[in-house]
């Protein structure tokens, strides 16, 4: 499953740069995130591995992530490993837009396999998924409001 977003934040690159990869703070705008756990000593990069806990759909699940790419301050994206052999890939590219960021999100999911697997669609669902990707977007660019 593929869900792409995008908006258009007020403030500068750098700034919603170092928020999204904040660790501490993926509560205050990600509405899928519960907990992070093992998380690394000190700011993301390249290669930084951190396990996060999610909840979607009622579903709760953990998700063993790599930062894959890391291009400060317009690019990050890390590949993920959840239950069952579900993996994911996410991308955050931002670029200066004149009166702040333009910010493009980019989830790449599959769910695992099998019987499992048709319970977690209708769990989670594109729509669903969607959905969630524009709450969290829209909780991002409020955070940054202030």
């Amino acid at each position: 499953m593929k869900v792409e977003d995008s908006i258009d934040l007020p403030a500068a690159p750098e700034a919603v740069f170092d928020l999204v990869l904040d660790l501490d703070r993926l509560g205050d705008w990600v509405t899928a995130h519960r907990s992070i756990k093992r998380a690394p000593d000190g700011p993301l990069e390249e290669g930084s591995t951190f396990a996060q806990k999610l909840k979607v759909g009622g579903v709760s699940f953990t998700v063993r992530w790599e930062v894959t790419r890391l291009e400060r301050p317009r690019l990050v994206e890390w590949t993920g490993e959840g239950p069952g052999g579900s993996d994911a890939r996410v991308r955050y590219s931002l670029a200066g837009n004149g009166s702040g960021t333009h910010f493009d999100y980019l989830n790449e999911f599959r769910l695992p396999g099998g019987r499992l697997s048709q319970v977690a669609g209708r769990a989670i669902g594109e729509s669903r998924a969607r959905k969630e990707a524009r709450r969290t977007l829209e909780n991002l660019r409020e955070l940054l409001a202030g």
